[in-house]
């Protein structure tokens, strides 16, 4: 079984019987054993930042944090100990995904579609009824927050923080170490990493 394995509402009987391990013990780590409960898993253990990690090669394991940088670090500190268990891609039973690539380790809330020619990379979590057109490209370790709209044709770079509600028009392009604040409308391309807020989304400067 590789590890672009996708545990999704056909997938009851597989996951009946084995654990699975949510690597994070906040608010959205909590979220992700829920999901795994509605697609019918049974054993799950959530192994927070202070817990020892047991977790082995051959587990199969889940990413339970949001922020990227939280998400890489967690990667990289698996990797020098025990290399990376098997991080599947899950989708909760709600979800619509249509004809979609996907790397490892990708999390799709309830309620979220994906419509067609859809490629995502690796460690992305797309959180509660978001929307991605068709022929968009995602690539890792992206957070997506609630009620997100992504249109056709958007192209999203690595470590991208963005925010509930937000608006992505059609066609364009998200460098990558982007964060985007809830509500904002992106109308043009985001060239430059940074915060971006408002309608239309314009970058605004970190306080010092």
């Amino acid at each position: 079984m590789d590890e672009k394995l996708i545990i999704d509402a056909t997938s009851r009987s597989f996951i009946a019987d084995k654990t699975f391990y949510v690597l994070g013990d906040g608010g959205f780590a909590k979220e992700v054993r829920q999901l795994m409960l509605d697609c019918g898993a049974k054993n799950i253990a959530m192994l927070g930042k202070n817990d020892e990690v047991k977790i082995l090669r051959n587990d199969f394991a889940l990413l339970g944090v949001g922020t990227p940088e939280i998400k890489i670090k967690i990667v990289s500190d698996l990797q020098q100990k025990i290399d990376l268990p098997k991080f599947i891609n899950v989708c909760h039973p709600t979800s619509i995904v249509g004809n979609t690539a996907f790397g490892k380790g990708n999390i799709v809330c309830a309620g979220t579609i994906f419509t067609v020619d859809v490629q995502v990379n690796d460690f992305n979590a797309f959180n509660l009824n978001c929307t991605v057109g068709h022929g968009c490209k995602i690539g890792s370790y992206n957070q997506v927050n609630p009620g997100t709209n992504i249109s056709g044709g958007v192209t999203i770079g690595d470590r991208c923080l963005i925010g509930t509600g937000v608006q992505i028009l059609e066609d364009l392009n998200i460098c990558s170490d982007v964060i985007i604040g809830a509500g904002a409308v992106v109308s043009k391309d985001i060239v430059q990493e940074g915060i971006y807020v408002g309608i239309p989304a314009r970058k605004i400067e970190k306080k010092k």
